[in-house]
């Protein structure tokens, strides 16, 4: 029997059935027809099958892999691999919305056009961008899928988001329920990702990371800036249409909460930054000094069921630092997307 979104989390065994969008899985046969339950549940969402549509062109396959449950993360996608990759202990509903999450992000590395930056070659704030837009652009067309799929009938997604997102599921409903505009529900989403402190942290953690273990003497002399139009332009279209639904100022995303940091991080850049600025003809990164910062809050007895460890967190980033240095091996650039595919963070922790 299929597992049904309508029901209970808990699935056993998955039918063989044929998957709506052809798209590569690896894996056993037990593995391919639980894929392919969760491709065929996406598909009943517009976006969801455009998206699966758009990776199977451009050659991208799909697996589950223990050692997400490992890193305590849902899942992730490689572009060197051109492979998508599921936690095999997430609930078909977190499948679901991960997987459209990662094949966003799968989107933006086959189609971007600023795929050339690099920590040594921009300033911080360029940096900061590039990742949190990407991220906030991917988990808004998580949101879309899971609302879509609500709409169908199908309403146990929603439900699983909205409870993990509420500051991404909450904007998207009220600007959908008041415009009636996709773009502006969306827009709003987007936005709505930088208001979890603790979530847009964990991505900064990793800027972090790669700033550090760049050396001062590799970063240029004069660090180039890109604007927050030039992300939200590259990264906000959709496959079929090339229609960018961000319908606000993108300006906006160059300062206060959008850039803030906790002191801590802001101050370890900084301290970074002043080695390499130390260093013959080289001009300071004007970008850092800006950053608004917030103090970061005592570590408190975690309660919550989804809340993650430190030791998760820290098995998690030692697994990205690991697949970034497996790249450098092969002669293979690591760009800032490949250090920061960490989707969701996995209910069991």
């Amino acid at each position: 029997m299929v597992k049904s979104l309508k029901g209970s989390n808990k699935i056993e065994a998955y039918a063989v059935q044929e998957p709506i969008v052809d798209i590569p899985v690896r894996g056993n046969a037990a593995a391919r027809a639980k894929m392919t339950t969760v491709i065929n549940e996406m598909c009943k969402s517009e976006a969801g099958r455009v998206i699966l549509e758009t990776a199977a062109e451009n050659d991208y396959e799909l697996k589950f892999d223990r050692q997400a449950a490992k890193e305590g993360i849902y899942g992730y996608a490689d572009p060197v691999e051109e492979v998508c990759v599921l936690n095999p202990k997430n609930t078909l509903a977190q499948n679901i919305v991960t997987l459209a999450h990662e094949l966003r992000h799968a989107y933006q590395f086959t189609y971007e056009k600023l795929d050339d930056l690099s920590y040594s070659e921009c300033d911080t704030r360029t940096m900061m961008l590039k990742t949190r837009t990407m991220e906030a652009d991917a988990e808004s067309y998580g949101c879309l899928v899971a609302w879509e799929l609500k709409e169908q009938g199908n309403d146990l997604c929603w439900k699983d988001f909205s409870s993990d997102y509420p500051e991404i599921a909450e904007p998207f409903e009220k600007a959908i329920k008041e415009t009636g505009d996709l773009n502006q529900a969306r827009t709003a989403a987007f936005k709505g990702w930088y208001d979890n402190e603790e979530r847009r942290d964990y991505y900064d953690q990793t800027m972090l990371s790669c700033i550090e273990d760049t050396s001062p003497n590799i970063f240029k002399k004069k660090l180039k800036s890109v604007s927050a139009s030039k992300f939200i332009g590259a990264y906000c279209s959709d496959p079929e249409t090339g229609e960018n639904y961000f319908t606000e100022d993108p300006k906006i995303l160059e300062s206060g909460k959008y850039t803030a940091l906790y002191e801590d991080i802001k101050d370890r850049i900084t301290a970074h930054h002043q080695k390499r600025e130390a260093l013959s003809g080289r001009i300071p990164d004007k970008t850092v000094p800006d950053f608004e910062t917030r103090q970061r809050p005592p570590e408190e007895p975690e309660n919550n069921a989804r809340a993650v460890s430190a030791e998760a967190k820290a098995v998690a980033l030692a697994g990205r630092q690991k697949r970034a240095a497996e790249q450098i091996k092969q002669q293979k650039k690591p760009s800032a997307p490949v250090l920061t595919l960490i989707k969701r963070r996995d209910s069991s922790r």
